[in-house]
C-alpha cells in the first residue's frame, strides 16, 4: 500500500469521525495528537463497518487512556447489555 493510499484512508476516517471522537484526555500540545486521533477514528470505523451502527454510536464506543498502548471499544458490551 502506498503512502497515497494511507493518506486517503486517514482523510476518510477523519472526515467520518473526527468531530465525534472524544479527545478530552489529549492536550493541545501533545506530540502524538494526530496519531491518537487517527487510531481512535480507525477503531470507530471498525465498529461502524462491522456492526452497522451509527457513526456517533461507533465513535462514543471508543475509549482510550492515551498512554497505555491500547484502545478499548465498548460497543459489544453495550450491545449485550441492551439485549439482557
Amino acid at each position: 500500500m502506498s503512502i497515497l493510499h494511507v493518506n486517503q484512508i486517514a482523510s476518510k476516517i477523519k472526515d467520518l469521525f473526527e468531530d465525534k471522537i472524544d479527545m478530552m484526555d489529549v492536550g493541545p500540545n501533545d506530540k502524538e495528537i494526530e496519531n491518537k486521533l487517527l487510531t481512535r477514528c480507525l477503531a470507530a470505523y471498525a465498529i461502524y463497518n462491522s456492526m452497522g451502527c451509527s457513526r456517533n454510536d461507533a465513535a462514543t464506543s471508543v475509549v482510550d487512556g492515551g498512554d497505555d498502548n491500547g484502545i478499548v471499544i465498548q460497543f459489544i458490551i453495550r450491545l449485550l447489555q441492551d439485549k439482557c
